[in-house]
């Protein structure tokens, strides 16, 4: 069983409980396992937290139930999404879209509910690092069809010039046929 987490006042910080039934070998209950996971120090969420996914995302984990933030990343910088926005993504089933948030910042929110608890487990990227990798690659490709441009139009004029050189013989030779008075001589 995975209770929601509640914030517990003594530590002054969000506690997540977990709990298993010990049960015999004919069922009956002979106990149970209780943990709790302080949510406000290094726990195994953490493994999630410092994935790397480029060097600004920002983790969040959901409670759908109460729309409500469980962990983000341990991070210095603000979670840029308000409650309201947290309310409108955790009732969605697993997406992708991209938001524009009041600071007109762009971020890529990709959610994925959880199956042993009510949680969405949401991923914030900045579009601007999500689509670097693609904006350098197009900057390359057209450094790539300009360069490649240049050279087809200079072979072009060489072709061309290496064609008419033949018939441009005959044009020089016509002013040594005509004599002073413009009549051609041959």
């Amino acid at each position: 069983t995975i209770v929601p987490p509640r914030y517990d006042a003594r530590l002054k910080a969000p506690i997540l409980t977990l709990s298993v039934a010990i049960r015999g070998s004919k069922g009956e209950l002979l106990g149970s396992l209780v943990g709790h996971t302080h949510l406000g120090q290094d726990n195994f969420l953490q493994q999630i937290s410092t994935a790397q996914l480029g060097a600004a995302p920002h983790y969040l984990l959901i409670d759908r139930q109460t729309s409500s933030l469980l962990v983000a990343r341990l991070d210095p910088r603000p979670v840029p999404v308000t409650p309201r926005q947290l309310q409108q993504y955790a009732a969605r089933p697993a997406a992708s879209t991209l938001i524009t948030l009041a600071q007109g910042d762009e971020y890529l929110l990709t959610t994925q509910p959880t199956q042993l608890a009510p949680w969405q487990l949401a991923v914030l990227l900045p579009s601007a690092e999500l689509f670097a990798p693609i904006q350098q690659l197009y900057y390359q490709l057209f450094a790539a069809t300009l360069l490649l441009s240049l050279l087809a139009a200079a072979l072009c004029w060489w072709v061309v010039q290496h064609q008419l050189s033949a018939s441009l013989a005959p044009l020089e030779a016509l002013p040594k046929l005509v004599d002073a008075a413009g009549r051609l001589q041959l």
